[in-house]
Parts: C-alpha cells; sequence; structure tokens
C-alpha cells in the first residue's frame, strides 16, 4: 500500500511541476463521472479483494477473478490498442 501512495504522490508532484493539475483533475473527474466511468470497476474490485481476504479457501479462485477484471478493464476501454500503436509506433 506505502507503494501505491508513492505513485500517486509521484503523478500528483508531476502534474503541478508542469502546470497540469487542472487538466489532471479533470481527467480524474470524467474517470469517475459520466457515461464510461469507472465505479463499477471498483465496486468489483472491492467486492472481489474483500472475498479473498475473508475467506482464505476462495483466494485463488478470486485472485484469478480479479486478474480477468483488470485485464478486462485494459481490454474494454475504446481506443486502448489504437493509443498503444500509436505511443509505440512514435
Amino acid at each position: 500500500m506505502p507503494f501505491v501512495l508513492i505513485l500517486v504522490g509521484f503523478g500528483l508532484v508531476s502534474a503541478a511541476w508542469r502546470g497540469q493539475e487542472d487538466k489532471l483533475l479533470a481527467i480524474l473527474k470524467d474517470d469517475f463521472t459520466g457515461q464510461n466511468n469507472f465505479v463499477a470497476w471498483l465496486v468489483a474490485l472491492i467486492i472481489l479483494g474483500s472475498i479473498g481476504s475473508f475467506w482464505e479457501d476462495a483466494r485463488p479462485v478470486t485472485d484469478a477473478f480479479l486478474v480477468l477484471v483488470v485485464v478486462a478493464l485494459i481490454i474494454s476501454q475504446d481506443g486502448f490498442w489504437e493509443k498503444l500503436k500509436q505511443q509505440v509506433l512514435q
């Protein structure tokens, strides 16, 4: 958990250093509100994580489902592969 907080802090400091904090906050707002938001994905991750942490026998199954949810989250976003190709080919 401290590693995640360090990464988030680094991202915030980096955005502030570049003067892009307003743009970062607008992007975050769009991610959690509107039509294609991440709230359903976040709820799924929380439910699977809590089941795996409280019920030790189900941990391997919930870990597999967590990986599946993360992969589905990455693949389901519109234009992910196009953006990846664009970044790689630059």
